[in-house]
């Protein structure tokens, strides 16, 4: 996944107003983020159930 710059200049703004540096922002995002009792962000859709390693897939 790569950042579109409107997404940048959006948590760009975000940090700024909260008085933090970018990476500071998304470090408290993160610690603040819900996730469910599998670790799990809770907005996140359940992973494909896989038995193999993506690399294992490529081989």
């Amino acid at each position: 996944m790569r950042w579109t710059e409107e997404e940048r200049q959006v948590v760009k703004a975000r940090a700024d107003a909260a008085g933090l540096t970018m990476n500071d922002y998304l470090v408290e995002l993160v610690r603040r983020d819900e996730v469910d009792r599998d670790g799990r962000p809770v907005w996140a859709e359940p992973a494909p159930n896989c038995d193999q390693l993506p690399m294992e897939l490529s081989a």
